[in-house]
């Protein structure tokens, strides 16, 4: 079982107040005992009373769920005498609703404070009143007699938690954001005047700061002074006249703030400013100075010539983003690793990762933290049942930034390990992992699919989108990474609370692109470790509901602070013989085995003699270039593209007879006349009808197609897809006994095809143990959510990638739904040509194009679109005499295929001056051109 130092106590959370009734900088200094607080007693939730002037404030802090403001001063001017003070609050202690509290932390040290504590009746009770209010007494006894003690925000802690050094609390503010102007914030004056900065040191700070570059110094005091600062219109004095919602904004607006040890200086702290504490006049860091270890800070008796002399080099430094030696919150050097899983709507995923967790955690030491949201009443009872780890169930729908900022929170390791529930691990790249951590950078695996496939090394971002960085060769691709995945990534702890952690203002996408281009701006670097595991990413439907908005976050935000721009390519390029246009990409499916191979087959060579232009990632000039250069053009499927267009068509005009469109499986009127689809799609279909009217050779893949485009004037005729070498080249595996693994892929357009076959996947996946189910492309909707379904990787472009993977994984059976349509009538079969060609199991809905196909002899792989059909098709398979009768047809049909690989004769007849030569012709004109 893993090492963890707390756990789940109980299922009702325990109720926490803390009454904190002093000054700003009191409030702050609050914030590590309000965390450790809700480690110590969770599950627990924290109430915060204060004085209602500070409410606002005191909201924001990541600790606090809730805010209970007393207006101190109404209360002591009601209150003629001290006396009376206690039986006031007593009174408002009674008109607070039925409020209870099972922990009271009292930290104001006055009677009134104490009977409002006491009237608390908690069952638990620390601070100033109890007979546990030793430690703080101690404290103000070193403070009377001067004498040297721990930092007040430590000592509060250490009422709760008996060890463990000051951890910064999270940063209030997203830390490295884009676009900071240089303006600086000069706090002028303190608690007591001999702490307050005198008018020559304001001087003389103002001029090293503007000297420094500062574009603007921002004057911040309680009071309005006598001499006013020296004439410059880049000095705005505020003093006096600033409001605390005010003060939030000026401190937000600015790139550092310096000034003697005051609430305002922590407020700027917890915003993650860098900060220049003053600490004269007896004030020391250690006792009441900022808890950011970022925070520089200078002790000093007087405001002597000495004293400026270092405040002007602590500002030089600062801004220039130079290290000098600085005041440090005494971090934990503890190695521990905290690792933060987050599970939402379903345990399964969580079950199976955590098993593997527990197998090595006597190898490492780390605590498993499991924050929960989303579950079913039956799903959340079995997930308190968990033992050994730290759980945090929420019953509300949590996103993934604020589960992952309320784990870290709870975490007591000095490394986070952020891991998403669909991840799985071995022991030996777990610790591979946490090998490879380093101060001051952010460590990721790579990720990959269960298919093998790699899914990400990281990512890059070039301020329009994020592209995930898949490469193999992880070390050379490590100084291009703008981050990397919260899949599965290593942070140290104080880091991300200086980072303040994920902005919680995305929903479920883009967060961790966020987090890692604030860490980038801050000087952080990224790390690729040598180790991988496995992700189901993308398991969850609702996963990508909010991805349009939250990239627009992310666009507003960093678009104009990155901006990678790419060289344009030349558009003096030679005449092409042969140009195809697509908004297909050139190693898709469709163009792979409808041209590239066909041409090549017929003696075409790419560069040479045929060019592929994809229209959706070429530049305009690229695309213009390869129209304007083209002898013959090919136009495959649709261009959206309206610029695209027009060339082309301008083109077409000085061209005639050189433009064929292949319009493939498109149907034009596919959908009924006037229904919503159909107004939805009718931009589209005049854009095909356009390229059809301007088009010498209309081209389908099967006759169902050519006959429904009727309306093409032109000369039409069938080109069908056929077989490519590619599908022979490999035979599937297959594993081993004791699991029978369905495998489904599909492109998003088949989900309604889909949705014929999941009653039987569902009914099967609980009638047999053996059964589990892997799928790529099409979401399955519910039956994501069945602990034995489990998403394979992701929709592959690359077709050759694509044949390679269904090579290598274990699947017994491919299954292939379609639905009795039109529009599915007129689809070539290519599913048939990889299952079959490549000796899988498969099985076929029994309709067009896989009828044609597949009987008479293969008539037992043809299953009727019922889920009766399709339970018995697929029980059958499981058996051995089935199985085995199914693989003598599919080995027939296997040899029929391959016979008409290679069989190009109306591409030949198109392309006559491409005819392959005799290897004798070729020999004897490489001969001569040598010679």
């Amino acid at each position: 079982m893993p090492c963890a130092s707390w756990k789940v106590v109980s299922e009702q959370p325990s109720n926490i107040l803390v009454i904190q009734w002093a000054r700003l900088g009191d409030l702050f200094h609050s914030r590590p005992l309000c965390e450790a607080a809700l480690r110590i007693f969770h599950p627990a939730s924290l109430t915060f009373s204060c004085d209602s002037a500070y409410a606002n404030i005191v909201m924001s802090f990541p600790e606090v769920d809730r805010v209970m403001p007393l207006n101190l001063g109404a209360l002591t001017a009601m209150s003629r005498t001290d006396a009376l003070l206690p039986e006031s609050l007593t009174s408002v202690r009674e008109m607070i609703e039925d409020q209870h509290f099972d922990v009271v932390i009292n930290l104001t040290n006055h009677e009134a404070a104490k009977v409002f504590a006491s009237a608390m009746r908690a069952s638990r009770q620390f601070g100033y009143g109890t007979d546990d209010d030793n430690l703080l007494r101690d404290f103000e006894t070193q403070l009377l007699t001067g004498s040297r003690c721990l930092h007040i925000a430590e000592m509060w802690k250490s009422l709760v938690e008996s060890s463990g050094s000051l951890r910064p609390p999270r940063s209030l503010m997203p830390n490295g954001l884009p676009g900071e102007r240089q303006i600086a914030v000069l706090i002028c004056d303190a608690g007591s005047v001999d702490r307050s900065l005198t008018h020559e040191s304001i001087a003389h700070l103002c001029g090293v700061l503007l000297q420094a570059g500062v574009e603007q110094v921002k004057l911040i005091g309680s009071r309005i002074p006598a001499q006013r600062p020296p004439s410059d219109d880049r000095i705005v004095d505020l003093r006096g006249r600033t409001s605390l919602s005010e003060l939030r904004t000026h401190l937000m607006e600015s790139s550092c703030v310096i000034g003697p040890d005051t609430g305002a200086l922590h407020y700027a702290d917890a915003l993650g400013k860098h900060v220049i504490g003053l600490y004269f006049a007896g004030a020391r860091v250690g006792q009441t100075g900022p808890l950011c270890n970022r925070t520089r800070c200078i002790e000093a008796e007087s405001q002597d010539e000495s004293f400026r002399r270092n405040v002007e080099r602590f500002i030089v430094d600062t801004l220039a983003g130079r290290e000098v030696a600085s005041h440090s919150s005494g971090l934990d050097s503890d190695e521990r690793v905290s690792i933060v899983i987050t599970e939402h709507a379903q345990t399964h995923y969580t079950d199976v990762l955590l098993k593997q967790l527990w197998t090595i955690s006597d190898l490492l030491s780390t605590e498993i933290i499991v924050m929960s949201s989303g579950l079913s009443p039956a799903e959340e009872q079995f997930a308190r049942l968990r033992k050994g780890i730290v759980s945090d169930i929420s019953a509300n729908p949590r996103t993934f930034a604020e589960a992952c900022n309320k784990g870290a929170m709870l975490a007591s390791g000095t490394w986070l390990l952020f891991l998403n529930d669909d991840c799985e691990i071995s022991g030996d790249q777990l610790l591979k992992l946490v090998s490879e951590r380093q101060n001051g950078t952010i460590v990721g695996p790579r990720l990959r699919h269960w298919d093998g496939l790699l899914q990400s090394s990281g990512f890059s971002f070039d301020g329009r989108e994020v592209t995930e960085e898949s490469h193999g060769n992880w070390v050379a691709r490590n100084a291009a990474l703008d981050g990397v995945s919260a899949a599965a990534l290593l942070i140290e702890r104080s880091l991300f609370m200086k980072l303040g952690g994920f902005d919680e203002r995305f929903r479920n996408g883009y967060e961790d692109v966020d987090l890692c281009l604030r860490a980038q701006a801050s000087g952080v670097s990224f790390k690729i470790a040598d180790c991988d595991i496995l992700h189901y990413g993308g398991s969850s439907p609702e996963r990508f509901e909010h991805d349009d908005e939250n990239l627009n976050v992310l666009l507003d935000r960093w678009s104009a602070s990155i901006w990678k721009v790419g060289e344009i390519a030349s558009s003096e390029q030679s005449q092409t013989p042969l140009v195809i246009l697509s908004e297909e990409s050139e190693v898709s499916t469709a163009a792979v085995l409808r041209w590239r191979e066909p041409l090549s087959t017929i003696g075409l060579t790419e560069g040479i003699d045929l060019k592929w232009i994809c229209t959706r990632t070429a530049s305009s000039e690229e695309c213009s270039a390869a129209i304007k250069n083209a002898n013959q053009i090919v136009v495959f499927r649709s261009l959206t593209s309206k610029s695209v267009q027009e060339k082309l068509i301008d083109w077409a005009r000085a061209h005639a007879g050189q433009l064929i469109y292949d319009c493939d499986d498109i149907l034009i009127e596919r959908f009924p006349r006037g229904s919503l689809r159909a107004q939805k799609r009718r931009e589209y279909e005049e854009s095909v009808k356009e390229l059809i009217d301007h088009a010498a050779l209309f081209v389908g893949a099967t006759e169902e197609v050519v006959r429904q485009n009727a309306m093409a004037r032109c000369r039409r005729i069938v080109i069908d897809t056929k077989p490519a070498v590619c599908h022979f080249e490999t035979t599937s595996y297959h594993p081993s006994p004791g699991v029978f693994n369905i495998g489904y892929a599909g492109g998003a357009v088949h989900q309604t095809d889909f949705a014929l076959v999941a009653p039987a996947l569902e009914y099967l996946l609980e009638l047999e143990d053996a059964v589990h189910f892997y799928w790529w492309g099409a979401h399955p909707g519910e039956l994501s959510s069945h602990p034995k379904a489990r998403r394979g990787g992701a929709w592959c472009s690359d077709y050759k990638t694509h044949l390679e993977r269904i090579q290598r994984v274990p699947i017994d059976l491919w299954i292939v739904p379609l639905a009795d349509s039109p529009h599915n009538a007129a689809r070539s079969p290519i599913k048939a040509f990889e299952y079959v060609g490549m000796n899988a199991g498969c099985l076929f809905s029994n309709v067009e194009p896989y009828k044609s196909v597949l009987s008479p002899l293969a008539e037992n792989l043809l299953v009727n679109n019922d889920t009766q059909s399709w339970i018995e098709a697929i029980t059958s398979s499981m058996g051995d005499q089935s199985r085995l009768r199914r693989t003598g047809e599919v080995s027939s049909m296997r040899e029929i295929l391959r016979a008409s690989v290679g069989r190009h004769e109306m591409l030949a007849e198109l392309f006559p001056k491409f005819q392959r030569k005799q290897p004798a012709e070729q020999i004897y004109e490489d001969l001569a051109g040598v010679l």
